[in-house]
């Protein structure tokens, strides 16, 4: 009796799908994932040996099967395998800079050297500089003596203009005009 529940559900799975109208469906072939990724890996070859510089985020980027992990494995035994040599090495916005491969034996370039403090806050600022104004502004604020007001509430709190700065008038001194 337990043979044959197993064998009817047996027969049952092997039933081609059908959706809720009742039509079948055509029958999904999965392709292994190990496959897939050597397509993947095939492919980003043809690239490279066609002159393509390479980094991980493009072989990465090459797939959409394939883990950021897996780009750099396949990077790093091709270069292992002096398939691949380093042709040059690119700094992004932030972080350390990333190297780029080109396909064939060749000498790799060498990695720069990693940058200083001030250079990284130089490069940052040059690249932000709508952030970079914005906080000076704010600092501006912060380091100001004088109130910020409008000009009618300047002169009902006795204040008056001086260059770009509201100073309150002396009331002590006089002016006398001759």
């Amino acid at each position: 009796m337990h043979c044959q529940r197993q064998s009817a559900a047996r027969a049952a799975s092997a039933a081609p799908a059908s959706n809720h109208q009742g039509a079948i469906a055509a029958p999904i072939t999965i392709m292994p994932k190990k496959k897939r990724l050597d397509d993947d890996r095939e492919a980003v070859r043809q690239r490279m040996q066609a002159g393509e510089e390479m980094d991980c985020c493009a072989v990465w980027r090459s797939s959409d099967k394939a883990s950021k992990s897996w780009a750099r494995d396949v990077l790093k035994q091709w270069h292992d395998a002096q398939l691949v040599h380093i042709a040059r090495w690119d700094r992004g916005m932030q972080g350390p800079p990333s190297p780029f491969y080109k396909w064939g034996k060749g000498k790799d370039a060498t990695r720069p050297t990693p940058l200083g403090n001030a250079a990284a806050v130089r490069k940052w600022q040059k690249n932000h500089p709508d952030k970079v104004q914005e906080r000076l502004r704010k600092v501006a604020a912060l380091r100001r003596k004088t109130p910020l007001l409008d000009p009618i509430h300047a002169a009902l709190l006795g204040y008056k203009r001086h260059g770009n700065a509201w100073i309150k008038k002396n009331e002590t001194r006089t002016t006398d005009t001759p």
